[in-house]
């Protein structure tokens, strides 16, 4: 009799590794997706005005890949020329210099995830901050791009270059419209650096 419950014994412990082992791939599949992915604070706008040295409007007019940041020598950083039409907060300036994370050098890319592209040509928002050597960085990686365009009629649109699903909400804190009129951007950006902000 207890001969016949042997083979079942080895199927049960057969079946028993075979889920354990699916349960391990499984975690490790899960644990290598998060580790790739990057999940940003959101910031409301004015969380991302305060924080920010410079907000400007204006065209991109110079895309540069390079080695080295201020930090880290072996580091690779995009250098982003912007041509002001208007500086919203800061001191006013004609172009502004500065830095995004990652970019391609040669046979060396670096890819950060939630990090803002810029291409030559494009009229956008920015949000800079200010780090040690007086060197702009855009601040808070995509969520400080607002990408312009104009609709049918010609008005100017403003939409957030960040992807919602990269951002976590912290409680009491809203993000803002994925889009507005241009306008509105500025006029809220202007109350939330000197204090009106509602």
């Amino acid at each position: 009799m207890g001969q016949a419950f042997v083979p079942l014994k080895i199927a049960l412990v057969c079946a028993g590794v075979r889920f354990f082992s699916l349960m391990v791939m499984t975690l490790l599949l899960v644990a290598a997706t998060t580790a790739r992915a990057t999940v940003s604070v959101a910031l409301s706008l004015t969380q991302l005005t305060r924080t920010s040295r410079i907000v400007a409007r204006g065209h991109i007019v110079d895309v540069q890949c390079r080695l080295g940041s201020p930090t880290d020598p072996r580091d690779i950083v995009t250098e982003v020329t912007l041509i002001a039409d208007a500086t919203i907060v800061g001191q006013p300036a004609r172009a502004y210099r500065f830095l995004v994370h990652g970019g391609r050098v040669g046979s060396r890319a670096v890819v950060v995830p939630g990090e803002a592209s810029f291409r030559a040509g494009e009229e956008v928002v920015v949000f800079l901050m200010e780090s040690r050597g007086d060197v702009l960085w855009l601040n808070a990686l995509a969520q400080g791009k607002w990408s312009v365009v104009r609709d049918d009629a010609g008005v100017p649109w403003a939409g957030s270059s960040a992807s919602r699903a990269d951002l976590v909400s912290r409680q009491g804190t809203a993000p803002p419209a994925a889009a507005m009129r241009l306008t509105d951007l500025e006029s809220q950006i202007r109350a939330a650096a000197t204090g009106h902000a509602r």
